[in-house]
């Protein structure tokens, strides 16, 4: 069972082929009420960032359990069969209106 919404995988597909042609952008989608992703290349640099709302801020976006493990190591095979390789985990880098942001950097071929 897929986890991701179709509208998500769609846009990492767009994302993979743009990172094959040199052409990628950024892009954001929403994974859940409460769970968001944004990808944004910048010199020479793709962060993948993970805002989700939520009453506790953990170290660790996977540490919130397995339903969230399950959608994120799904996007991150994703992001693999486009040879992008993905963290190891991404990390709470701050909180913005109540929104946790945990980001990693993605390795583009």
């Amino acid at each position: 069972m897929n986890h991701v919404p179709d509208s998500a995988c769609d846009r990492i597909d767009s994302f993979g082929r743009a990172v094959l042609t040199g052409s990628q952008s950024g892009f954001s989608a929403e994974l859940r009420d409460d769970l968001r992703m944004v990808v944004s290349p910048d010199s020479g640099e793709t962060r993948c960032r993970y805002e989700l709302v939520h009453t506790q801020t953990r170290p660790t976006l996977r540490a919130y359990g397995s339903f969230v493990t399950t959608i994120v190591d799904s996007i991150d095979d994703r992001f693999r069969s486009w040879s992008v390789r993905p963290p190891d985990d991404y990390t709470h880098e701050r909180t913005v209106e109540g929104r946790h942001h945990y980001t990693g950097v993605l390795r583009t071929p």
